[in-house]
């Protein structure tokens, strides 16, 4: 991360109104290029998640053991959740960052290693008491085969709570001493323990299916401690230094424990919230396998959510707590609108992907072994699931950043509100859906995403109002420019597809083509109409006609022509919403009409993958080119952030 400007050149007042935007820029590139390192990291661990979910999947299939599995599992990270990457993280990085900003290392040193020592104390004696009252449970509760399975399975994993807590927090120091690596790439190990538990260790405790599923909780008792080893030597070599200490008096730790309360609260909730999602499908869906349906398609979805929203989220707040401490507001409110607008940039198009390929992509992970039974029914269950997931995305996403930039003001009552309607809400339709209709562990799924739209709307509202910007009437213009624009150009896209893809002998590029140059002449005019209203220009068919006057001045850009200073903070965000949107809907059709196009699926694994990874590919690429096409600030803003950077020529 970039460092804080020195106070002397705050206080110079020729350097002053110069250095503010170059300090901003170079602070939205670093976590520009810090998101990108986290990503690719994350990238890599979720590639090995899925190859993970895979092998479990042909090992075990939908059964009740790997529903016991993954239901103990909740539990180590219900607590990472709360103790670690969570609430407690949310709110000691703001705390750690304002003493590091202003020069207080030591004090930051310490408020750190006293967290550390109480946090581990405490989980230790908490893991301890839940093995107690487990064993007791299990010896004289006479309860089910499934669920004796599944608290004997916590009792292994159960001490993971101590080492990925930890972890986390070890991980929260590094990112706000500006290292990254470490913390992305820790969450590998955990997945490789695994890989290798089901591929050369699966028979050590036994053949029969119960006693090799006790070979992955070791496997994660295995990952913990791992995860928690590599974060130490680079910590060690950043200067961290930790001393032992239980001492409640200490300022920094009482800050942190103020905040500690709400905010965990608002991860509580978030939790209750999956846990009664995984209860309701035990309870409610008689069928076998509801809760790993549920599980595996909400992998799906954490791949783009974890390297887009949660990659940019981990780099922002460690600035956006900076710049908040130092009472830059302005560069505050910019840096979040690159963290959105770089999220939505790349969540919104995975949403059209994802609902597009839902069933392929299943298929494709998951389609192997006793996962296959039944004539598939479960990739297909599965394949719903990720489907209506999807349809959340941008939603959870969202939420990610808003959350955090909330946390970095130190402000922990707000989203825990937010979390607790969103919670009410899901559990309202978590049970209209399931018992009011026969969507089954999909109507879990769509309730998620129905929930995470209004938190999404809460947290917004709140950081709206925080930033004290009052142009509401522009607001509401632009959204009804872009709903009207996304409205109108689908149906316009739906309408000429259909026009020109009725005849089999036509050639389906053609309807391609047609429906996307209507679907982005219709939202492309709606949005122009916007800006053009907003910048001051001549509407676009007298800019066509040369008529309007354009601006050649050195301080003008491409974006409409005109100098960079009109380009307000909120009319930057619509701009990358609005190019956003245009170029998911081409990537959409495109990706619509390559799938189209393939042969039907079969059973070998090269149809499944020709069918799940064409299209992608093709629709990245697309993406690409549509962005460059329509001007992307987010395309041209992530190309300089990981551009090759020029060294500066020797002075003569």
């Amino acid at each position: 991360m970039a460092q804080p400007d020195e106070p002397k050149k705050d206080d110079a007042p020729s350097a002053a109104p110069a250095a503010k935007p170059e300090s901003g820029h170079g602070d939205r590139r670093s976590m520009l290029r810090s998101a990108g390192l986290v990503s690719f990291m994350t990238i890599l661990s979720r590639i090995l998640g899925l190859w993970r979910d895979r092998l479990m999947a042909a090992i075990f299939g939908a059964s009740g053991f790997n529903d016991a599995f993954n239901l103990a599992f909740l539990l180590p990270n219900l607590t990472r959740r709360l103790f670690g990457e969570g609430a407690l993280s949310s709110v000691f990085v703001p705390v750690f960052s304002e003493r590091l900003a202003t020069n207080r290392r030591a004090e930051a040193f310490r408020t750190a290693s006293i967290l550390l020592t109480r946090l581990a104390l405490l989980l230790f004696v908490l893991c301890l008491v839940f093995v107690g009252v487990s064993m007791a449970a299990v010896k004289f509760g006479g309860l089910s085969k499934q669920r004796e399975l599944t608290l004997n399975l916590a009792n292994w994993m159960i001490f993971y709570c101590v080492l990925i807590n930890i972890a986390a927090v070890m991980m929260s120091i590094l990112n706000s001493l500006g290292h990254f690596l470490a913390g992305a790439f820790s969450p590998v190990l955990l997945n490789l323990c695994m890989i290798l538990s089901c591929t050369i260790a699966l028979d050590w405790m036994g053949t029969d299916a119960e006693s090799r599923i006790y070979v992955q909780a070791v496997a994660v008792l295995a990952g913990g401690a791992l995860q928690l080893a590599m974060m130490i030597p680079p910590a060690l070599s950043r200067g961290f230094k930790f001393t032992p200490a239980l001492d409640t008096a200490d300022e920094g730790y009482r800050e942190v424990m103020s905040g500690f309360l709400p905010t965990i609260a608002n991860v509580a909730l978030f939790q209750i919230n999956l846990l009664m999602d995984q209860v309701i499908a035990t309870v409610f869906i008689p069928e076998e396998g509801p809760v790993t349906m549920l599980a595996y398609g909400n992998r799906l979805i954490q791949l783009p959510w974890a390297i887009f929203s949660l990659s940019v989220a981990t780099a922002a707040l460690p600035m956006l707590s900076r710049l908040w401490a130092e009472q830059k507001k302005d560069e505050f409110a910019r840096g979040l609108s690159t963290a959105v607008r770089s999220t939505l940039y790349l969540a919104v198009p995975s949403t059209v992907g994802l609902c597009l390929l839902s069933t392929d992509l299943t298929r494709l992970f998951y389609g192997t072994g006793e996962f296959l039974k039944n004539d598939g029914e479960a990739v297909i269950r599965t394949g719903n699931v990720v489907f209506y997931f999807a349809l959340g995305l941008c939603f959870y996403s969202l939420n990610a950043i808003m959350a955090r930039a909330i946390y970095a003001t130190k402000d922990t009552k707000t989203p825990t509100r937010a979390a607790a309607v969103s919670v009410a809400v899901n559990i309202t339709l978590n049970l209209l859906f399931v018992l009011g209709t026969e969507m089954r562990e999909s109507g879990l799924a769509l309730a998620s995403a129905i929930s995470g739209a209004v938190q999404t709307a809460i947290l917004v509202r709140a950081v709206y109002r925080k930033l004290e910007r009052r142009h509401m009437g522009r607001a509401v213009s632009f959204a009804a420019a872009l709903v009207g624009g996304l409205c109108l150009g689908t149906a316009a896209a739906i309408l000429a597809y259909r026009f020109y893809a009725r005849d089999p002998s036509q050639e389906q590029v053609i309807a391609f083509i047609v429906a996307a140059v209507a679907s982005v002449a219709v939202l492309g005019g709606c949005g122009d109409a916007f800006f053009a209203k907003e910048l001051g220009l001549p509407s676009i068919f007298t800019r066509l006609m040369g008529s309007g006057e354009k601006d050649t001045s050195a301080g003008a850009n491409l974006y409409y022509g005109v100098p960079e200073e009109k380009w307000t903070t909120d009319l930057v965000l619509y701009h990358g919403l609005f190019t956003t949107a245009m170029a998911s809907t081409v990537m959409g059709l495109c990706v619509w009409t390559v799938r189209d196009s393939l042969p039907p699926e079969g059973h070998s694994f090269a149809l499944v993958f020709q069918r799940a990874i064409v299209p992608v590919a093709v629709g990245v690429f697309v993406y690409v080119m549509a962005s460059s096409i329509f001007q992307s600030r987010e395309y041209d803003e992530l190309k300089a952030a990981f551009g090759r950077r020029r060294k500066p020529a020797p002075k003569a």
